[in-house]
Formats: structure tokens, C-alpha cells, sequence
């Protein structure tokens, strides 16, 4: 079923509103897309994921959201400025993201969950997928998770395996193939924020849904782990292939930087302590 963007109205809830963007409001019409999300988060994995998946697969942004539980201001990034909130989507219209840059108050998280549940009705969403950083003492098992991409999805595993040939739509092959491809699905798990209560809403709303979340720590932007999350993406979900040759050309230039920053500071201290005498 398509639903034409021409035709859509403003979602709100009285303090949360999600608005068409004018720009495209007649040129897109949007096909049961898979929306992904990314919050800004552990890791920044949801930030950083999504954005790199807007450029790589040439969204165009839609709508904005604006709340009164969103911090106020603005993002300024490719010499343009733009509301921190915001969704894209494809020109096919069967690929959307959402994107919040800014933190969002702990009591208006229901409030902005309540309003993309009701945008995903309005748009026929048929998945929708979280990205997001997680420290790792909210797992139980966790063996060399580090290594691991975790999935939590609202599927059974028999569902998935009928869908795994046809257009990628399954999370997991199986148990066996999931620990082949440093997948872990974890027995309990805890995610908070409002990744975690998108997806409990989407699955009490009976609307497809995946976690797809990524061992990191807290304070540091992880560009390694954005990439595993992407990869996840292309292997078990996404109808197309995000490259991620461009995001690790740019991981290894930040690591280069850093680690020259590091050496020149070294060398800075090594100095300073001779000439004052301190060893």
C-alpha cells in the first residue's frame, strides 16, 4: 500500500510534533518502508550509523520532529543548518531513517515514542530497526560479547527462516549461523532510554521490530562498532548494501590522528620534564 506524502499531516500529541518538510512533501510517496533509527547514545553508535547511512544511500530529509522534550538548538554539519530531529527517506520511499542529535528529557520519552508509533501506523512501516551502543553490564551472558553484534527482535526464529531469501528481511538465519557471523541473541537483556522503549512499544503495537546493538563504553564516538552495526544492516536486513569501505577509510585516518596527537604530546612531556628536571 503507498501512502503519498502530499497527503500526510503533522503528527502530534500536544507536546511532541512530527512535521512534513515542505521541500519534499509532493515528490516522495512512501512504499511500506523499513525505518531505522539512531539516538544519540552509548558509543554514538545510533548517531553516527544513521547519518552515514543517509549520506551513503542519498536520502532525502522529510519531516522534523520537534518536542518540548528534545533539547533546543540546532546542528550545523555540511555547511548547513538543521533541526536535530529528523527523518529521511529514499526516492523508492522503502527506506526511511530517523535521526535525533540531541538529548531527550527522560519525561518526554513516551511522549516522543508515542508519536513515531503513530507515524509508523500512517506509513504502513512494515520494520523498524534501532541502532544503539550498549554497555555491556546490561546483559547476562556475555562471553566475549565485545566481539559480538547483539540482536533482539520481536520474531521467533522459525518466522525468520521463511523470510531469509526474500529480500533480506530476517535478522537471524539460525542460532548456529548467527554465532558464525559474531552475532549474539542474548537469553535477557536490558535496554534503556528511548531505544529501548521504541522497541517495546513497536512490539506491543505488534509492529515488526530489531535491536540491533553494539558493545561500546560511554563519552567516546565508536566508529568500529558503527561499522559492525551497518554490516549487520547489509547482511540480515536491508533491501540494499550500504558501503562502509568510505566510514573505515575514515576510522583508520582518526586512529592515525589520534595516535600522532598522542606521540606529539609524549614528546611535549618528555621535554618539559627534562628541562624542569622531573623524571
Amino acid at each position: 500500500m503507498k501512502t503519498e506524502s502530499s497527503n500526510l499531516k503533522g503528527i502530534n500529541d500536544g507536546y511532541s510534533h512530527i512535521r512534513p518538510l515542505l521541500k519534499y512533501n509532493n515528490k516522495i510517496n512512501l512504499n511500506n518502508p523499513v525505518l531505522i533509527v539512531g539516538f544519540l547514545g552509548s558509543g554514538m553508535i545510533g548517531q553516527l550509523g544513521t547519518d552515514y547511512i543517509v549520506e551513503q544511500a542519498n536520502l532525502h530529509q522529510i519531516y522534523f520532529i520537534e518536542s518540548e522534550y528534545i533539547l533546543p538548538g540546532a546542528i550545523y554539519i555540511k555547511k548547513r543548518i538543521r533541526h536535530p530531529a529528523r527523518i529521511y527517506a529514499n526516492d523508492e520511499g522503502t527506506l526511511c531513517v530517523l535521526i535525533c542529535e540531541a538529548p531527550i528529557l527522560i519525561d518526554g520519552v513516551f511522549s516522543l515514542v508515542n508519536v513515531i508509533i503513530q507515524r509508523c501506523f500512517r506509513n504502513n512501516v512494515k520494520e523498524l530497526i534501532v541502532l544503539e551502543g550498549i554497555l555491556k553490564q546490561y546483559f547476562s551472558s556475555f562471553e566475549d560479547s565485545e566481539e559480538k553484534t547483539i540482536i533482539l527482535t520481536n520474531e521467533n526464529v522459525s518466522e525468520q527462516k521463511e523470510n531469509i531469501d526474500k529480500n533480506k528481511e530476517s535478522v537471524l538465519k539460525n542460532p548456529d549461523q548467527a554465532t558464525n557471523d559474531n552475532l549474539l541473541s542474548p537469553d535477557f537483556a536490558y535496554v534503556g532510554g528511548p531505544a529501548g522503549d521504541l522497541l517495546a512499544s513497536c512490539s506491543e503495537n505488534n509492529i515488526k521490530c530489531t535491536g540491533i546493538l553494539i558493545p561500546t563504553i560511554q563519552g567516546v564516538a565508536d566508529h568500529n562498532g558503527t561499522i559492525k552495526a551497518i554490516e549487520a544492516l547489509n547482511k540480515f536486513i536491508l533491501p540494499i548494501s550500504i558501503d562502509v569501505s568510505t566510514l573505515k577509510k575514515r576510522t583508520e585516518l582518526i586512529k592515525e590522528k589520534v595516535q600522532e596527537t598522542l606521540q606529539s604530546i609524549s614528546k611535549q612531556y618528555e621535554k618539559d620534564y627534562k628541562r624542569s628536571g622531573i623524571y
